[in-house]
Order: structure tokens, then sequence, then C-alpha cells
């Protein structure tokens, strides 16, 4: 239930994944919450340490319904998100 995660609707309250090994990680059950009128879009932020570098594949899954989802991956610097490039 997406609930668990809640609240993490911004960098500083971001629900920690802790360290992902190697392999495949699947986080399964969140909810984007469909927009209300008047109210700020449902933004969930997350992170997690990699226990090994390489090449990071992340797979989004969404229903029909949930339409356009964007996914944006920041790493920390200095303790704030900075954006890949």
């Amino acid at each position: 239930n997406d609930v668990f995660y809640e609240p993490n609707e911004t960098s500083n309250r971001a629900f920690d994944l802790g360290l992902l090994p190697s392999g495949v990680t699947t986080v399964e059950d969140l909810l984007i919450k469909q927009p209300v009128k008047g109210q700020a879009q449902d933004r969930d932020w997350f992170k997690f340490t990699a226990t090994s570098t390489g090449i990071l594949t992340i797979n989004l899954q969404a229903a029909t319904w949930a339409g356009d989802l964007d996914l944006h991956v920041y790493r920390s610097k200095n303790g704030s998100p900075t954006a890949l490039t």
C-alpha cells in the first residue's frame, strides 16, 4: 500500500529505500493519486543507495488510466538533489 511510503512529497521527505544490492529490486503498489482541481499534483520522492557502481536501469510500469507519468532521477550532492545530465 502506498500509504506506507507517505509522507514523501518533497525531496527532504523522500522515503528511504535503503541499500539496493546489485540485481533486481522491485517496489510495488505505488500510487499516483489522480489530480484534483485546485490541488497540487501528487509527487512522490524516494531515495536509495546503490551498493555497486555501474549502470542503473529503472523500469516504470503504469496503469493506462495514469496518463503521462514523469520519472526524474537525481544524485545527491552535498545532501541536495542534483539532476543527472
